[in-house]
């Protein structure tokens, strides 16, 4: 699969107002504007769906809590990435709450 084709099947999942970028190497972000969980869950098992060539891709969801800064968002996502990828790859996995990482 080149990464061409895969962003260009990814692109078509997305909405116009939203960003998807490559992140370094094999990885990509994508950010959903105004987005709940449930709908960025949608969306991006939708782009798992249509990844060309029979290949597959893990991920991991972190909703913006208004307050944290965009490192924290990130590493949260990535943790939830490592989980989907510990729980058996081929998964999307969504991070916890910014608040809860506090408690």
């Amino acid at each position: 699969m080149s990464i061409k084709e895969a962003a260009a099947a990814w692109r078509e999942q997305v909405r116009a107002g939203d960003l998807l970028a490559r992140y370094g190497g094999e990885e990509f972000g994508v950010l959903l504007i105004g987005q709940s969980m449930e709908t960025a869950l949608e969306v991006l098992n939708r782009m798992r769906t249509v990844t060309p060539r029979g290949q597959t891709f893990s991920a991991g969801i972190a909703v913006w809590d208004g307050r944290e800064m965009p490192e924290q968002l990130v590493a949260r996502a990535d943790e939830a990435l490592y989980q989907a990828k510990h729980d058996g790859r081929d998964r999307v996995e969504a991070a916890r709450a910014a608040a809860q990482l506090l408690t």
